[in-house]
């Protein structure tokens, strides 16, 4: 099973982020604890005063987004974690989807399913660490998938 992320071009930053280890790597053990994936409609809905609610009228006008939640684990030196918080905050800027760079590239690996790509801007990276344990982050990362063209 492999996870990475990288850039999708145009930022100057093409290195790629391994969030589920397949052996040594830069960052020490990073695991992929939860994935989850959904689709919304983008519905906006006008409740009826004085009326319950199977009188709402529901709009189907703002499209369809798709969420991908990623949360792990990551251990190692202090060093190696530094530097996986580093490289995955590089990737959060405001730039992230332009006309000349296109988001990240999301690459999920699984045995059931063989390799999906998801075209995606972050919308948030958080981790945390546990008090007395300075060799493991908890991080949750927190993408929309994006048009690849």
């Amino acid at each position: 099973m492999t996870w990475s992320i990288s850039s999708a071009g145009g930022s100057g930053n093409t290195d790629t982020v391994v969030l589920q280890a397949t052996g040594n790597t830069t960052y020490g053990s990073p695991q992929i604890q939860n994935f989850k994936v959904s689709k919304e409609a983008g519905m906006t809905t006008i409740p009826i005063p004085t009326k319950d609610s199977d009188n709402v009228i529901g709009l189907d006008i703002k499209g369809t987004t798709r969420s991908l939640i990623i949360n792990g684990i990551v251990t190692g030196t202090l060093a190696q974690l530094k530097e996986f918080i580093g490289d995955l905050e590089d990737k959060v800027y405001g730039k992230q989807f332009s006309n000349t760079n296109k988001g990240h590239t999301l690459t999920v690996e699984l045995a059931k399913t063989g390799v999906t790509t998801y075209y995606v801007i972050i919308r948030s990276f958080s981790y945390e660490w546990d008090a007395g344990v300075p060799s493991k982050i908890s991080y949750t990362l927190d993408m929309l998938q994006v048009r690849s063209t």
